[in-house]
């Protein structure tokens, strides 16, 4: 669902996420992947990111109502600090055998990922 949110179906597809979350599942588990998700399609599609930013408001006024006792601010938190080390903070690791074209591209997606 994730992939799909765009401007346009925002709202409809936002409604299907958050319907999605289990009652009574561990909320620590379904934050962490749910942003992990977020954060990593904010990092391909950069001119979604207020978007991406309502869809984690979103998700975490669903899970304080769920359960009032998950800490969301801290996890949200977390996970998008983990998400940002390792995708962001790590140095790139270029394979012995890649071409100047292979190290090219792989250079250039790492950067997009950064920005």
């Amino acid at each position: 669902i994730i992939n799909k949110i765009c401007p346009d179906k925002f709202e409809r597809l936002c409604a299907q996420l958050l319907d999605t979350l289990p009652i009574g599942a561990v909320m620590s588990t379904v934050v962490d992947d749910i942003v992990a998700l977020v954060f990593e399609a904010a990092s391909r599609q950069h001119q979604y990111i207020d978007m991406y930013t309502d869809l984690v408001a979103k998700l975490k006024e669903r899970i304080q109502n769920i359960s009032r006792e998950t800490n969301t601010d801290k996890l949200i938190w977390n996970r998008c600090t983990a998400s940002f080390d390792s995708m962001c903070l790590k140095p790139l690791a270029i394979p012995d055998d890649y071409g100047p074209e292979d190290m090219d591209d792989l250079r250039g997606r790492h950067k997009n990922k950064m920005v």
